[in-house]
């Protein structure tokens, strides 16, 4: 009796071929492991970074840290972990079976130059529609200056910054849009959200940036008040999770007439109005051997005028406070003898954290000033007689 071997189908076994590499690939892609990784993002002063993304390089697998700053997230052993956030540099860093990956962002100050405040928050300039112009501490901190106002001079296009007298201590006049108004063509000042007429008070070593709101659209956001354009300041404030730091700064100068009015002396004076009684038919009224150089009343009433500056600051802050104090004391004499302006200057700036939802804090701000205008003996010393003493 014959037996029959049973016929093999050949669809079958490549069915059954698939289905073994199926196994075998599956084992591989099971084999490959995986980690999960976490860690904290914090900025250059050690102040966390939430909503930084955290992705896997290729891949759209990826997570966000939290307001702590810290991430976890589970990624093959050999993936590449890219690190990106608006206003720092992205960074990528491979895994290699690393379980911690803490990570310092580096700012990056050319994308950050590019956001300005404008009344009601902070906003790109290439969306703006409006003229605004912004000025940071360095530039504002780079001159000597008594009041912060000066410091606009020659960097703001279209403004108009002059000294109401050279006084020391003498305030400033502001035109942004010319002269709009009757009464008043002033900007309207708002320092960290309060709105004032005048900040010739304020140390500008306090300020961290200013804004000038330049066209009419200022209006819209602070109403009738803004129709000379608006001057945003925003003063210097700590940074939560930061050590204690201590800065002290300081300047001296002398200031001095540049150019003194070429006068006659006390010779010179004699001979001319002997002169000037013989013209009418007098006889000289003085001897010229008499006089010699005589006095010269501008030395008598200008001086070499020292002005000098000392600034004292302190901030940081921990988990739950930040804080940022400061101390200036100024000190202006005035080229005019009998002529000086003071200021000392107390600043206090604190936030603090209730939970992770609510921020408060506090400004505190102490000014105590004492100017001595000149005694308005300028025009006498032009018309004095050099021949007294």
């Amino acid at each position: 009796m014959r037996k029959l071997l049973p016929r093999v189908n050949p669809h079958r076994s490549v069915h059954i071929l698939f289905l073994v590499l199926c196994l075998l690939f599956g084992t591989q892609v099971l084999a490959q492991s995986t980690v999960q990784v976490q860690g904290t993002i914090i900025d250059s002063t050690g102040e966390p970074l939430p909503g930084v993304n955290v992705v896997i390089k290729g891949t759209a697998v990826g997570t966000v840290s939290d307001l702590d700053g810290k991430y976890t997230l589970n990624v093959p052993s050999d993936a590449v972990l890219v690190f990106s956030f608006v206003g720092f540099i992205s960074q990528e860093i491979p895994v290699n079976n690393q379980t911690v990956i803490n990570l310092t962002l580096a700012e990056d100050t050319s994308d950050l130059d590019e956001f300005v405040v404008v009344g009601y928050g902070l906003q790109r300039k290439s969306d703006l529609t409006g003229a605004i112009s912004s000025i940071k501490s360095e530039e504002i901190n780079r001159l000597p200056v008594s009041n912060v106002t000066q410091s606009l001079q020659g960097r703001v296009s279209g403004v108009q910054v002059t000294s109401n007298s050279g006084a020391p201590g003498a305030g400033t006049t502001i035109r942004i849009r010319g002269v709009g108004t009757l009464n008043n063509s002033s900007p309207l000042f708002v320092v960290d959200g309060m709105l004032l007429d005048d900040i010739d008070f304020l140390n500008p070593n306090d300020v961290e940036s200013m804004e000038v709101l330049k066209d009419a659209s200022a209006t819209a956001i602070y109403g009738s008040r803004g129709a000379n354009g608006v001057v945003i300041v925003t003063t210097k404030g700590g940074s939560f999770d930061t050590k204690g730091k201590i800065n002290i700064d300081a300047f001296t100068g002398v200031q001095q007439v540049a150019k003194k009015i070429d006068l006659v002396n006390g010779r010179q004076f004699a001979e001319l109005a002997n002169e000037l009684e013989q013209n009418v038919g007098n006889q000289p009224i003085y001897d010229v051997n008499d006089y010699g150089v005589g006095t010269d009343w501008q030395d008598q009433i200008f001086r070499n005028a020292p002005v000098s500056s000392v600034n004292l600051g302190a901030s940081g802050g921990n988990a739950n406070t930040s804080y940022n104090l400061s101390v200036n004391y100024f000190n202006q004499k005035g080229v005019v003898k009998e002529s000086e302006f003071e200021r000392l200057t107390l600043r206090l700036n604190n936030q603090y954290k209730l939970g992770e939802a609510v921020t408060f804090g506090h400004n505190f701000s102490f000014i105590y000033f004492n100017q001595q205008n000149e005694p308005g003996v300028v025009g006498n010393a032009y018309r004095a007689y050099p021949i007294f003493n």
